[in-house]
């Protein structure tokens, strides 16, 4: 199952992107599914407010397992984490990102941030 989409670089665009996800709400486990929701509606929230205003694309597919999916705004990155706590609350998003994710990045010069959900096979639904 995928989610190819792209957004106006406006103020709903993170409402817009949440509401994208639902497409998964049957697919995954109601943890996975309200932590995907919380990384793309944050990682959208970043490429608003700090990219250079072009198109934002999300991507995400679900394989086996696996949640990966992808935000990009066209910029040429910057995505900094606080992980000593030194900071404000302004870049909280990208800990919550680093909280929920197994794994994430956002490869030297580029506006993209890719990531991965890892779900329990306990809780994985087969459809």
């Amino acid at each position: 199952m995928e989610l190819e989409a792209a957004l106006d670089p406006r103020p709903e665009a993170p409402a817009r992107a949440r509401a994208l996800t639902k497409r998964f709400v049957d697919s995954l486990p109601a943890t996975s599914y309200r932590d995907l929701q919380v990384v793309v509606t944050e990682l959208v929230t970043n490429a608003v407010k700090y990219g250079p205003h072009e198109e934002i694309t999300v991507s995400v597919e679900i394989s086996g397992s696996t949640v990966r999916g992808e935000v990009a705004d066209g910029g040429t990155g910057g995505a900094v984490i606080d992980r000593e706590g030194n900071g404000d609350a302004e870049h909280l998003g990208l800990l919550i990102v680093d909280a929920l994710c197994s794994t994430w990045d956002n490869p030297e010069g580029t506006g993209r941030v890719w990531f991965e959900l890892n779900q329990p096979e306990s809780e994985l639904i087969h459809v």
